[in-house]
């Protein structure tokens, strides 16, 4: 059975969900867990950004292959160190607006996750 919408209260983490998240399936079920690992520079990754998927960790999509999750919190991760991320795979409901990709325009966005995650709901509006 599906969960609530979300009303603005905390997760059970205890943490407040990104503004892109509107919705998501009970227990979590539309989490999962990556690796990202920061180059010769600390990166400060923001809630909404998109990633690709490149075999044993996560990049931030580029442009060309497929959307394969969505980060759920902001994250600064330290020069050439790797650090586990909570990301959105798989049902949600989740706001357009808020989603980032380096250089990618929102329409790009929308229209890779259309294609690689069917099972996001992209809403376009409030």
């Amino acid at each position: 059975m599906a969960g609530p919408l979300f009303l603005g209260g905390p997760t059970l983490e205890g943490k407040y969900p990104p503004d892109f998240l509107k919705w998501e399936e009970d227990g979590h079920y539309s989490r999962d867990v990556v690796t990202y690992t920061a180059g010769g520079s600390a990166v400060t990754l923001q809630a909404g950004t998109c990633f690709e998927g490149v075999p044993g960790t996560s990049i931030v999509w580029a442009g060309t292959n497929p959307i394969t999750s969505i980060l759920m919190e902001t994250v600064t991760i330290p020069a050439t160190q790797a650090r586990k991320l909570t990301v959105i795979k798989r049902t949600a409901v989740i706001d357009s607006r808020y989603l980032t990709a380096g250089a990618q325009t929102v329409a790009a966005i929308v229209a890779n996750l259309a294609t690689n995650l069917p099972t996001l709901l992209v809403r376009t509006g409030a």
